[in-house]
């Protein structure tokens, strides 16, 4: 059977929709390197010393970051006085929170330096945020991410055109693990911000409130802060106040280890109404900081929120290992478009032998030790806080209850590392085809052959499989189905002379229907070997076959 290449009259898609998308992602791509290059250039500014005088912090409860710093400082460069009033680069320096602005205060104090640009010394700066740096590539990554989407979108007639050709596949494959790594990527970037610069720090930051000092504070003012967003409003108490501490006035409006905003207002304006302006109640504050204080010491159900890293870093590190170990299986496997549709006279010079490797084994085992660890890494923040809580004759009930089960996958994935371990250990085989191509109804050999290892086999089963794999799309998400249309098993034992070395007949159907690689079907051929091994994981290998249709010197 041939297929014919006969032209349609349905037209493909302009690709206006690619266009689009390319141009709203480049601006993406654009602020992303912009804000990159701005905040290099300003690393390179030379840091001169320079004298402080004034730094105000004053408040305006109508924005979302209410309290704003303003600062003036002098500073000399080749001779000239200069004064500026920039502290970031910022117009509008601004902060949710009090006490990060006096923290930076007393840091600029302590360090009596700004840095100046060369090139223009008018222009100087207090203090640098190197983290602009990584922002502006996660603007410029995702920015890439969709403009490589459009640029997809916009070539759709020439992937279809090049769905079934070498030189196609590849393409596609590299431009999939080009959005592959950069969708995964910004996952895992994520998570780990999230984990590094919230959880771990309020974790810390938990543990060493139980020792500060009870403290009475008054409050200076107090309202519910509102934040809307597409998703609606969220709100959460926001207390100003002072308190003194050996002999010196400091503010804040920490009231919790955790700022949460959240929906439901009436309970936010509860907490709220019971702290009135002037009225006194008591705080915690740092005895080693005297300007860090918070009001309620517990976590409560906001611990929760240190849970809310788990899916981005398994998404994000679990798609990347998945891109790794998908990309070194491809490379290890033969590519069917470059053999010859020449027939097979199965002669013993066209035998092919496929040592087992026990890379994929290791890997199989490196990443189970990364889940464990990183699972039990992660869930031990929360054990801590609660053993903490319980040692000091206050438990946390709901944050011990809910951490139960993470905790027991934990263990579970613990527990479970010395078997898999075990599974690098077992039986390796060698393997041989009687032919390196295959055709429906012509008969080979498959061969095998023990060659080291431990572990007693107790049965051996090779099983023909025959898949059918459709790709569906609806919106934006994608989804395989997989049906299997061929499975016969060709050889099972479990007699051990019979395991070690052996062979089995490998005869395709008739009428089996070639390996077809397409778009969204795919036809796959796999011949699996399953061993029963005791006291350890099933040695499991599988092999991706490529069955090439008849050609006419096979009817002669």
């Amino acid at each position: 059977m041939r297929l014919s290449s006969s032209k349609t009259t349905r037209k493909n898609p302009p690709g206006c929709l690619g266009i689009g998308v390319c141009l709203f992602s480049s601006i993406f791509i654009f602020i992303g390197l912009w804000s990159t290059f701005s905040t290099v250039k300003s690393l390179t500014w030379k840091e001169v010393p320079c004298e402080l005088e004034s730094f105000q912090i004053s408040h305006d409860l109508s924005k979302d970051a209410p309290f704003q710093a303003t600062a003036k400082y002098h500073y000399s460069w080749k001779g000239k006085k200069f004064t500026g009033t920039s502290i970031s680069g910022n117009n509008d320096e601004r902060e949710e929170d009090y006490e990060d602005l006096i923290e930076l205060k007393l840091k600029l104090i302590e360090r009596g330096t700004c840095f100046v640009d060369r090139a223009n010394p008018e222009n100087a700066i207090l203090t640098k945020n190197s983290w602009r740096i990584l922002i502006g590539l996660i603007f410029a990554a995702m920015g890439l991410l969709f403009f490589v989407i459009g640029l997809n979108l916009f070539k759709g007639r020439e992937r279809k055109e090049q769905a079934l050709s070498s030189a196609g596949n590849q393409s596609l494959n590299l431009q999939g693990g080009l959005v592959g790594a950069l969708f995964f990527g910004l996952f895992a970037l994520a998570g780990t911000g999230i984990l590094i610069g919230l959880v771990i720090p309020t974790a810390k930051k938990y543990l060493a409130a139980k020792s500060w000092i009870e403290t009475e504070a008054t409050v200076i003012w107090s309202h519910v802060h509102s934040q809307s967003s597409d998703d609606g409003t969220t709100y959460r108490p926001d207390i100003f106040y002072r308190y003194q501490f050996k002999g010196q006035t400091h503010r804040s409006n920490n009231f919790s280890l955790m700022s949460i905003s959240s929906g439901g207002y009436d309970s936010k304006k509860q907490i709220v109404d019971s702290y009135p302006q002037g009225h006194q109640f008591s705080c915690y504050v740092n005895p080693k900081k005297h300007w860090q204080s918070v009001v309620k010491r517990e976590l409560g159900w906001s611990a929760l929120f240190g849970l809310f890293p788990l899916p981005f870093l398994a998404v994000g590190y679990g798609g990347l290992w998945w891109l790794i170990f998908r990309s070194g299986k491809t490379k290890s496997q033969p590519n069917s478009s470059q053999r010859s549709y020449q027939p097979s006279h199965l002669s013993s010079s066209s035998k092919k032998k496929t040592p087992t490797k026990t890379s994929g084994r290791w890997r199989k085992f490196f990443g189970h030790l990364f889940f464990a660890l990183f699972w039990s890494g992660i869930t031990s923040i929360f054990v801590v806080i609660a053993w903490k809580s319980w040692s000091s004759d206050n438990p946390e009930w709901f944050l011990t209850i809910f951490i139960i089960p993470f905790v027991l996958i934990g263990l579970g994935a613990l527990l479970s590392l010395p078997y898999t371990l075990l599974a690098i250990f077992s039986p390796r085989f060698d393997y041989e085809f009687g032919t390196e191509e295959f055709r429906p109804g012509l008969a080979t050999k498959f061969s095998w052959q023990q060659n080291g290892g431990s572990g007693q086999l107790n049965s051996l089963t090779i099983t023909l499989e025959g898949q059918e794999e459709a790709t569906y799309k609806q919106g934006t998400n994608r989804s395989t189905a997989k049906s299997t249309f061929y499975q016969k098993e060709l050889f099972q034992t479990i007699r051990p002379s019979e395991m070690t070395a052996n062979s089995c007949d490998l005869i395709f159907p008739a009428d089996a229907l070639p390996t077809f690689k397409g778009k969204n079907n795919r036809i796959v051929w796999t011949l699996h070997l399953e061993g029963k091994v005791s006291k350890r994981p099933k040695v499991k290998e599988s092999f991706p076959l490529t069955l090439n249709p008849l050609s006419e010197t096979d009817f002669q």
